[in-house]
């Protein structure tokens, strides 16, 4: 893309425009990344000072209003516990996940009726997660509650899981509170 085009292919890609094997990204941002397993063989060596464990690890790095990035690396595998799992995001953060298949992050409610996460930061963006519920026996209430403006859910994948002769639900998946306007779920 060249030019006008490009401009007007960041209208549409907020969150950056995935190519399989990479990301181009808007400008401007901070990058980190996140990977379950921590360093792996291989890794480039300035890759060590930008590796978190969790997304709320990560995002405690992020600046407000700065369009910060948070790349999730394939295989990156988390639960969410608590009632607010990710209370540390900042306003304008991308939490961007690398992978496709089996290789996307996966990102299970933990084993808490009221395990969840809260998008309470304006204009924070998802894409390309999966979001299921953990192997445990208990239902959770509520999993996302969005009271923000400008949130957005981009190729993200909600899986209801089904471990053996216990379903597990999330009850409410996702509910769009008082000042959530502007909302947008993008396949």
């Amino acid at each position: 893309m060249i030019g006008s085009q490009a401009l007007q292919a960041s209208q549409y890609f907020p969150n950056g425009i995935h190519l399989g094997h990479g990301t181009i990204l808007p400008p401007g941002g901070k990058v980190v990344f996140v990977r379950s397993t921590g360093r792996q063989d291989g890794d480039p060596p300035d890759l060590l000072g930008m590796l978190y464990p969790t997304v709320a690890t990560a995002a405690a790095e992020m600046r407000a209003g700065m369009c910060d990035n948070i790349i999730a690396l394939p295989g990156h595998v988390e639960i969410l516990s608590g009632t607010d799992a990710w209370s540390s995001f900042a306003t304008g953060t991308r939490l961007l996940c690398q992978g496709n298949g089996t290789l996307r992050p996966v990102f299970s409610f933990g084993a808490g009726t009221t395990d969840q996460f809260k998008m309470n930061d304006a204009n924070v963006i998802v894409a390309n997660a999966v979001f299921t519920n953990s192997a445990s026996a208990v239902d959770t209430t509520l999993g996302i509650d969005v009271s923000a403006a400008g949130v957005g859910f981009y190729g993200c994948k909600f899986v209801p899981s089904d471990y053996g002769a216990v379903a597990q639900k999330v009850t409410t998946l996702l509910r769009l509170s008082s000042g959530a306007n502007d909302f947008r779920f993008i396949g």
